[in-house]
């Protein structure tokens, strides 16, 4: 079970890899799925580096702010430019600000925690083809979002009956973080997965599934979290669906959990699509998260979702916002995947 500690920006590294970072990830959604906000932030003290992103998907549209600042930031708070997030209680309370920017967006908002934090492990892996090394722990959390939003000065208050929160608190290292990106073709399988967090009926439930091909998908890591604490999930079947175009439409999956409870879980087709490689995941444009680029950078800008020829530009690591559903009810959470649009 993570500890108050595990959520503070006080990790060490035991390498001397620029890559190592100390981040997290947020996704706000609304209760129909619809309008979905996504921050992620990080510190990596080998590089010297601090930085971040927003991003706002809304129908056709995603608008995407960036910032990334030299610094090593403070065990509670993390600050690059115009965005900012606060641990005001470990493991309970967060808050996240986005002031004005050239985005057209902003936001002032808190997380609080209604469910415990399910343990997702640590990966440890090597890449067979280029050595790449994995190496990471970290953990997920729901919870519901207290707030604001501002778009384009038009002011949206956020209530935590109706916004729902989701979070990945990570820290260790992986491929293409505070380094430049790498030149040789990944494997047909490298980088692909499926993460899956999100509340269904009074639980919180959570798989992290890699690679494919032929050897099919591994468990990295899964559980759920209830009234009742963490559960331990030991097993997932999952089969997923796409579109002649190559577009998400949800999936159908069987865990099991160690006490032998079966879950038939299913995922609609997605209400929207944030594409995070508008947060620098897998890179754009030839710039990384935890890249040195000086003592503070913010830029932003905005991407046609609606044309399948346009997307193929910017997909790659893919947070779907789903409904799901099993027999003892329904919600709505993340599908992410890194393959199709």
């Amino acid at each position: 079970m993570p500890s108050p500690l595990d959520d503070l920006f006080s990790h060490q590294p035991l390498t001397d890899d620029v890559g190592w970072f100390d981040r997290f990830y947020m996704n706000v959604h609304s209760r129909g799925g619809d309008s979905t906000l996504s921050i992620g932030m990080g510190r990596y003290p080998q590089a010297g580096v601090v930085d971040g992103f927003a991003i706002l998907a809304e129908r056709d549209t995603q608008r995407n702010f960036r910032a990334s600042r030299e610094g090593l930031g403070d065990e509670r708070r993390l600050e690059a430019g115009p965005l900012s997030a606060e641990i005001l209680e470990p493991l309970a309370r967060w808050r996240l600000r986005l002031a004005d920017n050239p985005a057209g967006f902003s936001c002032d908002l808190e997380f609080i925690a209604d469910l415990a934090p399910i343990d997702a492990g640590r990966i440890e892996r090597r890449s067979r083809k280029t050595g790449a090394l994995l190496d990471w722990c970290h953990f997920v959390q729901v919870g519901r979002i207290e707030g604001r939003l501002v778009v384009d000065g038009v002011v949206r208050t956020l209530a935590p009956d109706s916004w729902f929160g989701l979070r990945d608190r990570s820290w260790g290292i992986r491929p293409g973080a505070g380094e430049a990106l790498p030149t040789e073709a990944p494997s047909p399988t490298a980088g692909r997965h499926d993460w899956l967090l999100g509340r269904v009926g009074d639980r919180a439930v959570f798989y992290l599934l890699s690679g494919g091909g032929n050897r099919g998908p591994h468990l990295l890591g899964a559980g759920l979290s209830g009234p009742g604490g963490e559960t331990k999930v030991t097993a997932v079947e999952r089969v997923l669906d796409w579109d002649d175009r190559g577009r998400f439409q949800g999936a159908r999956a069987s865990l099991r959990t160690e006490a032998g409870e079966a879950i038939e879980l299913r995922a609609s087709p997605p209400a929207a699509t944030v594409y995070l490689r508008g947060g620098l995941y897998g890179g754009w444009r030839g710039l990384s998260q935890g890249m040195r680029r000086g003592s503070l950078v913010c830029e932003s800008e905005r991407w046609a979702t609606g044309d399948p020829a346009a997307i193929a530009a910017f997909a790659g690591l893919n947070d779907h916002i789903c409904r799901l559903e099993t027999d003892a009810g329904s919600g709505f959470g993340i599908y992410e995947v890194a393959s199709g649009i």
